[in-house]
């Protein structure tokens, strides 16, 4: 018998909350902006990366980016402390869109954290540390004095420059 998947919160998103969910985003984005000028904070940015909202559109969750990083804690408190404000500004901006205005959780957005992991740790698979580089090249100093492996190198030399000189005769 197969399974039947309910309808959960995180997986059913209907054009309903997707719009809503773009509307807050744009509005929120505007409020968290305005606030940071009147507070007079300079060298901040708070982008608000995405807004998921519940099917029954009484829960909206807002992943803030905050630059710089280390700031994001005292931000995500600040912002989370001040979130019945920031509500009440919300739905008196959205008051002609929205019936009724969410609750909102803020979350850190912690996903260019992430990719800038992934990134580095490629790097380090990239380019490998001095001692691997110096090992690497002892062995491969061994192994270009062993004749067996210069006679070897000669003669592929050799046939790929006689392949290269009959190729544009």
């Amino acid at each position: 018998m197969p399974k039947i998947l309910k309808k959960s919160t995180s997986f059913w998103k209907n054009n309903r909350q997707k719009k809503i969910a773009g509307i807050i985003q744009e509005e929120l984005a505007k409020v968290l902006q305005q606030s940071i000028r009147d507070a007079g904070q300079q060298n901040l940015l708070v982008s608000v990366t995405k807004v998921t909202v519940t099917i029954d559109l009484s829960v909206a969750k807002v992943y803030l980016s905050v630059f710089p990083e280390a700031k994001a804690a005292e931000v995500l408190k600040g912002v989370t402390s001040n979130s019945p404000l920031i509500k009440h500004e919300l739905s008196q901006i959205t008051k002609h869109q929205f019936r009724r205005m969410p609750e909102l959780l803020f979350y850190i957005d912690d996903s260019l954290q992430y990719i800038e992991g992934i990134e580095q740790s490629l790097k380090r698979r990239r380019e490998p540390d001095r001692k691997s580089r110096v090992a690497l090249q002892e062995k491969n100093d061994i192994e270009t004095m062993n004749p067996i492996f210069l006679y070897s190198k000669a003669i592929y030399v050799r046939q790929k420059f006689s392949e290269c000189y009959q190729h544009y005769q």
